[in-house]
């Protein structure tokens, strides 16, 4: 038996952080302030939600548009097929409807072109905003009203499932200020592009 005063060394190993921790973030990064964590199903790696808002929580209308898409998944819940997509396509008509100035010429246009060129989408509202969702639900492509979150201009924007891809980088948002035929024929070709 050894004896003497050197100390004997640790066979304990540091432990690992768990798979869904997140590693320590200051809770201020410039202007920006983390208000939660958002994970994207099991396994993935957590991502911080920051806000830039100041006070570290979501805006009135941010808030307003979180309780308008949960009622419109309650106002369909429990209707399947034709039922559940006449309940969407008349919230989107309505939603349409409510909208004035430029949000409504834009919307108005875009619902015609959607109609004409990807008839198998279908109309519904997501986060109140008209939208145009693809056989599984997804949405491929809304219209953000200025109204919304006072923005000086309504966007058409295109989601994921939309097949814009063009190289490293492509555009997803469009500002429009205008309605014009230049405007409705670059749409149109958004349009069709995006559900080819």
């Amino acid at each position: 038996r050894a004896t003497g005063s050197a100390a004997k060394p640790s066979t304990t190993r540091p432990t690992e952080p768990a798979v869904d921790t997140v590693p320590e973030i200051p809770p201020r990064v410039g202007t920006l302030r983390i208000v939660g964590v958002r994970s994207e199903g099991s396994g993935e790696r957590r991502e911080p939600v920051v806000s830039n808002d100041g006070n570290g929580g979501f805006s009135d209308d941010e808030k307003a548009a979180m309780k308008q898409r949960a009622e419109e998944l309650r106002s369909t819940k429990g209707l399947k097929g034709a039922a559940k997509l006449a309940r969407e396509m008349e919230a989107c008509v309505s939603a349409i409807d409510e909208l004035e100035g430029i949000d409504s010429e834009v919307a108005t246009m875009f619902h015609r072109l959607v109609s004409e060129e990807a008839p198998d989408l279908a109309p519904k509202t997501f986060y109140g905003f008209p939208a145009y969702a693809n056989g599984e639900g997804k949405v491929v492509m809304f219209v953000q009203p200025k109204s919304k979150f006072d923005t000086r201009y309504p966007t058409v924007n295109f989601d994921e499932p939309a097949h814009l891809d063009d190289g490293a980088m492509w555009p997803t948002s469009f500002a429009v200020v205008e309605v014009t035929s230049d405007v409705e024929s670059r749409l149109r070709d958004l349009v069709r592009r995006a559900v080819a």
